[in-house]
């Protein structure tokens, strides 16, 4: 029997199984459930039949509506089409039969949580289409086909309209959603295949990327009216989330006219008359830009101050400020978000024809905000594309509270449209002003050049009728702007200083190392005396080849070597050059080659050559000065935990993206969507490797603050290029006299790795090329403590923060995350650290180390075995890293603890302390762990073993590396035959120069001069130290003769007016042993001339920190002194600190000389070298003693020979007897030999013997002859 409770859904499957006719009714049903079955019906068929006599009586009720609907099928529209979906005739759209879903007729919710409209556009309450994405396959279509419209050939009352106008509202809320395109499509004769030879005749005229938000938004293109009938088709692609639904609603289908291309002459905007010039928004982006006197922009980023008139009554159009908005996000006023693009579309333009010169875009922009300003994107679209293509010109992030110019070259033989794209950021401002377009002068204000000149700021096209060399490699390059490699080539050129200037350079794209270029200047007249070639060079980058520059005859080769020349890196700015020319007796040109070096930064550049015909150089600064003038508010040390505001870091202006202020949970909720957790389990489930911190370090909460560059790349987001980088840097600090330490937190993490750099800057100065610190791995999903040492500068300084972007991953995915936080610069030397990951004395964490070792305080837990503190504090509050050997651990079981990954080059020196003084110590082995290349496995390379039971206490450890690249550290410990055999590490450092460099004592006599001891003259000295060459002998520069010795230093004081800077000699590097007790250094010396002179001795640190050792005066000296004072105790050098003794002169304004010799560090006590404390200890009959020991020497050697003589005759009497005693043994021998013949007689066998033995044997013996 047939059940009385029957929902909507049962009644309207039973309506499908009856006839075709009837498939109606689940509109029905639908529409109307009141008029579903009673209760009281039993039976199916009865059902059925009740049914269909209500949908009858429905049908008789809306016939009129239902014939109208039919009609509208069949009918060929022309214009004036409207259809807002509430019907159920759908306005005579179909589904297409060849897609992969449908589009459902709706009203209200969607069944999907988070996606889909709350109601129709139209009234709220009415119906609408839509793709339902759930259960849906990620990249299906489903697609909408309009109602036939006719084209141009079968419309009668077009007169005056050339185009069609589509307009629909769509509603696009979700997550990872997919597409909306629109399509024109050609009708064909035959209605019934409308639906069957969609993708063969699609054509695209709008696409729809992205999500749109909550609301509806509306969308609207003109297209040309077709020549036939035509179909109007949406395209719906589902999206990889099942919360990616998209609707549309309220389709208008009308005519419109499309202007015809204005001129490009008259295509100048300056935005102070009423609208956009000519101008307008865009109707398929997100927002629009707003026009504002720039006195009333209420932006605090605005610029005060419009270009065309340079006051604030003047207009210009720009990004809408940004509003904070919840817990970070940022939105405009209109509810917009950051990263949604406003477009302003120039009117369609007229061709640039064939043979005509190029047309020039220039307009003016500003671009400054702070925590992250957006990007300008220009595009030049042509009438024959339907997408926008390339940007021909892009840019984003700070560029300064300044208007900065740009222009780009265009030459379009179709007709086409300037199209302005704005992304939006944070809290910033974007604005554009002074758009114009014209057919010459696009560099700026330079006027075309009609005669060849050698005299040429290259400021046009023609670069001065400059020609290039045939027979060279290749071209110079005509361009303004920076170059398009990173750290080499200028930014702008030499003549106006900014982005219109034109330069010429070369660079090494495609071409091979030591490539040449050759730029051959007109014909020069020949001079009639010695004129000079002037000219402006920019050499920069660390693999700069050579430039030179070459005068030859116009009918003659190059010569064989250049008149002017220069390589290797030369700095980030412009440098004048001349040269002068003298023997050039007929007419001439100039030739610039330029020959790149072996890698990428090899650019070189040359502007405003000017040539003086018989006339001399003129003289001024080749250099561009530094700043004078230092800015106010400089800070002496910094703490930033980023909690309440940026602490005053600014972004870079030259680089591609910005760094951004942000909380750790915006940081998930951007990286990761609303749907992230489902995602990653059902869908994506690699996605979690890129999800960030779950709360800063300062605080550990999802709310604390950080600094942080992420990018998060994807097939429908544009990708970053490799090596593109983007910069922060800190508010400037005062110089300081003491080194400081930068400390930081850093997190980091990617599909793939790359650099994160820190460069100190100098205030004035370029930017080195390699950072002070760098570290290129992740750090394992946690933060790590970095340290890195300032040296002392009596500059200002910046510390900038440097994020490399990573090439894609095998996906072609660009996940990257760069956090710093907890930025602090305190005065004194970094404990302990050198910034390399790697380095740890295990007092804070682990610092990255890993395996099977534990980090503990105090005692071991097994008795008699173990230290009893760490090595860094010497007791038990300390930490330090161990190995325990106590059951279940087996004998000869190892375990091993990992350093964390490590990325360097070049020989590297490994230092750590070990304990291991227990009774079962069995072996600890260190090992350099290298990446597998050829093999399954990585790469092992024994550094140190260390066998058996050591004494009970801290002993350190020296181990050289040679490596190139990433590399671990293994610490390998083996149990032995007990408990009492755990093996502790402690303060572990790598330091980027071998162990074996460094020595802990030292002596120098100076007799093979100062090089031989390492011994150097300060880069500062006025007055430099020279050698006296005792063997030599000549030019003895002391006026005693008593005090003539062997070799030694001194320096030669003159009378001066001025006083002289310290002269310093620099002893070699030295280090600090931990088992050094206490290092005592000494010279002798001597002081000629009537005023008094001091010595003072320093030790100096490599990071540059300097210690008194102490200072001797005196004056009139006839003897030779010596000096000792105290290292270590003195003045706190710990074990491994390298350093050098400076002996310095601190010398008044009058004439002397002072001379040293023998210096000597050594670890023998002061007392046994001389006086304590700087007292002096006269060294008498120096000169007697060395005369005394050299008559000792002439006595030893005597008696040597003498030795040697009696010897002699020993021997020689031996030799005789020897040969005496072999004579007569020979004789015996000869008898014994007759014998044998005898007796082989007898047995009839004859035997010869050889008689040349006793020929010889019996030779007259040799006479001796005594030497």
């Amino acid at each position: 029997m047939w059940r009385k409770k029957r929902n909507k859904t049962d009644m309207a499957d039973i309506a499908y199984q009856k006839d075709a006719k009837f498939t109606s009714l689940k509109f029905f049903i639908n529409k109307f459930p009141c008029m579903l079955l009673q209760e009281e019906e039993e039976d199916k068929h009865s059902a059925l039949d009740a049914l269909e006599n209500q949908f009858l009586i429905y049908q008789i009720a809306q016939l009129p509506d239902l014939v109208q609907n039919e009609e509208s099928t069949d009918k060929q529209w022309t214009r004036d089409f409207q259809c807002d979906f509430d019907e159920p005739a759908l306005c005579g759209f179909t589904q297409d039969t060849r897609d992969d879903l449908e589009f459902l007729h709706h009203s209200g919710l969607t069944p999907t949580e988070g996606t889909g409209p709350h109601g129709d556009h139209t009234s709220g309450f009415g119906h609408y289409m839509y793709l339902e994405a759930t259960g849906a396959t990620f990249g299906s279509t489903a697609r909408l086909i309009s109602p036939r419209f006719n084209g141009s050939s079968g419309d009668d009352d077009d007169e005056g309209t050339n185009g069609v106008k589509v307009t629909f509202w769509v509603h696009k809320n979700g997550q990872e959603m997919g597409n909306l395109r629109c399509f024109l499509m050609n009708a064909t004769t035959d209605t019934s295949t409308a639906t069957t030879n969609t993708t063969t005749t699609m054509q695209q005229i709008l696409e729809v990327p992205g999500v749109l938000g909550t609301e509806w938004v509306k969308r609207n293109v003109t297209i040309p009216r077709p020549s036939t009938d035509f179909h109007i088709v949406f395209e719906a692609t589902c999206g990889a989330s099942a919360a990616s639904d998209i609707a549309i609603d309220d389709v208008t289908v009308n005519d419109d006219v499309i202007p015809e291309p204005a001129p490009i002459e008259e295509f100048n905007c300056t935005f102070e008359a009423a609208g956009l010039c000519v101008f307008s928004q865009d109707g398929t982006d997100q927002f629009n830009l707003v026009k504002y006197h720039a006195a009333e922009n209420p932006n605090p980023f605005a610029m005060n101050r419009d270009h065309t008139f340079s006051n604030g009554t003047g207009q210009y159009l720009s990004v809408d400020a940004y509003s904070r908005f919840g817990w970070g996000w940022r939105r405009t006023p209109s509810r917009h978000s950051a990263g949604q693009v406003a477009r302003l579309v120039s009117p369609m333009l007229a061709p640039v024809n064939e043979g005509e010169d190029p047309a020039c875009l220039l307009f003016w922009y500003h671009m400054h905000g702070g925590d992250g300003v957006g990007q300008i994107r220009v595009y030049v679209k042509n009438e024959s594309s339907e997408e926008l293509g390339d940007p021909q010109w892009l840019l984003g992030g700070e560029r300064g509270n300044v208007w900065r110019a740009a222009e780009i070259r265009i030459e379009q033989l179709l007709k086409f449209q300037i199209i302005f794209e704005f992304t939006a950021g944070n809290l910033e401002n974007i604005a554009i002003d002074d758009v114009s377009l014209s057919r010459y002068e696009c560099p700026g204000e330079h006027p075309v050049a009609i005669e060849p000149s050698v005299d040429c700021d290259f400021g046009e096209a023609e670069i001065c009728y400059y020609t290039h060399d045939p027979t060279a490699n290749f071209n110079w390059e005509w361009t303004n702007r920076a170059t398009d490699s990173s750290f080499t080539g200028p930014a702008q050129d030499h003549t106006r200083g900014d982005e219109l200037g034109f330069y010429v350079h070369i660079d090494s794209v495609y071409q091979r190392p030591g490539s040449k270029s050759r730029l051959i200047s007109p014909l020069i007249n020949a001079p009639q005396r010695s004129s000079c070639l002037e000219f402006w060079f920019h050499m920069y980058g660390s693999h700069i080849g050579q430039l030179n520059v070459y005068f030859k005859y116009n009918d003659s080769a190059l010569p064989d070597k250049p008149a002017w020349s220069l390589s290797g890196n030369q700095g980030n700015t412009w440098h004048r050059a001349s040269s002068l020319i003298t023997d050039m007796t007929r007419d001439f040109n100039v030739v610039f080659e330029g020959v790149l070096g072996l890698y990428y930064r090899t650019d070189i550049a040359i502007d405003d050559v000017q040539y003086f015909p018989n006339s001399p150089c003129p003289m001024y600064p080749t250099e561009e000065p530094i700043p004078t003038t230092l800015p106010a508010g400089l800070l002496s040390d910094l703490s930033c935990s980023f909690e309440d505001d940026s602490c005053n870091f600014t972004q870079a202006t030259d680089d591609i993206m910005d760094w951004r202020r942000v909380r750790a949970n915006y940081l998930q909720e951007d990286i990761n969507g609303y749907y992230y957790r489902s995602m990653t389990i059902n869908r994506f489930p690699n996605w979690n490797r890129l999800k960030g911190p779950s709360g800063d370090h300062t605080s550990q909460t999802p709310d604390g603050w950080f600094m942080a560059f992420w990018y998060r790349g994807s097939w429908d987001r544009p990708r970053l290029m490799w090596n593109d980088r983007t910069r922060v840097l800190s508010p400037l600090l005062s110089g300081s006299n003491q080194p400081r330490c930068l400390t930081f937190f850093m997190y980091k993490d990617g599909y793939t790795n790359d650099f994160l750099n820190v460069y100190i800057k100098e205030y004035g100065e370029t930017r080195e090329i390699d950072p002070n610190w760098a570290y290129f791995w992740r750090t394992n999903k946690k933060w790590w403590k970095i340290r890195v040492d300032i040296p002392a500068s009596q500059r200002p300084l910046n510390i900038i923060f440097e994020a490399v972007v990573p090439a894609p991953s095998s996906r072609y995915r660009q996940y990257m995350m760069y956090i710093i936080d907890d930025v602090t610069v305190e005065s004194g030397i970094c404990p302990r650290s050198n910034g390399i990951p790697g380095t740890c004395d295990f007092e804070e964490d682990s610092c990255g180390y890993s395996g099977k070792w534990t980090r503990i305080s105090g005692e071991t837990p097994s008795r008699f075995t173990g230290p009893s503190g760490d090595h860094s504090f010497g007791n038990a509050s300390g930490h330090y890293m161990y190995y325990e050997t106590s059951q279940p651990v087996r004998p000869s079981q190892y375990g091993d603890l990992f350093s964390p990954r490590m990325h360097l080059y070049g020989k590297q020196c490994v230092r750590f302390y070990y304990h291991a003084g227990g009774n079962d110590t069995r072996r600890l082995e260190v090992y350099l762990r290298e990446p597998a290349q050829y093999t399954t496995y990585p790469k092992l390379t024994l550094l140190k073993t260390i066998e058996g039971k050591q004494k009970n206490t801290w002993m350190p450890v020296n181990a050289d590396i040679d490596i190139s690249g990433d590399f671990n550290i293994v610490f390998r410990a083996y149990a032995g035959r007990g408990y009492q055999g755990d093996i502790a590490i402690d303060d572990i450092i790598i330091l980027p120069h071998p162990c074996i460099d460094l020595v802990t004592e030292t002596s120098c006599d100076f007799e093979l001069g100062p090089d031989a001891c390492g011994f150097t003259n300060s880069a500062k000295n006025e007055v430099h130290w020279d050698w006296y060459d005792a063997i030599y002998g000549k030019g003895f520069p002391l006026i005693s003769k008593s005090v003539a010795t062997n070799s030694f230093m001194y320096v030669a004081l003159s009378q001066s007016s001025v006083k002289r800077q310290p002269s310093e000699l620099y002893s070699g590097h030295l280090t600090v042993s931990p088992t050094t007790g206490d290092l005592c250094v000494s010279i002798e010396y001597v002081i000629e001339g009537t005023s008094e002179q001091t010595i003072v001795m320093f030790v100096e640190e490599k990071d540059g920190t300097r210690r008194k050792v102490g200072s001797l005066t005196d004056k009139n000296m006839t003897e030779w002194k010596m000096y000792t004072s105290s290292l270590l105790q003195s003045h706190s050098l710990k074990p491994f600190i390298v350093y050098q003794v400076v002996v310095s002169i601190q010398s008044t304004n009058n004439a002397a000389v002072i001379a040293i010799d023998n210096f000597v560090v050594s670890s023998a006590a002061c007392n046994s070298l001389g006086s304590l404390n700087g007292r002096s200890q006269t060294r008498s009959s120096r000169s007697s003693n060395r005369s005394g020991m050299a008559a000792g020497i002439i006595i030893l050697i005597l008696i040597i020979v003498a030795v040697l003589a009696v010897l002699l005759f020993i021997y020689r009497s031996r030799i005789r007897s020897i040969v005496h005693r072999c004579s007569q043994s020979v004789t015996e021998m000869n008898y014994k030999r007759h014998d044998v013949a005898f007796v082989n007689e007898d047995k009839k066998e004859a035997v010869e013997i050889p008689t040349i033995i006793t020929q010889e044997l019996d030779a007259p013996e040799p006479s001796v002859v005594d030497g």
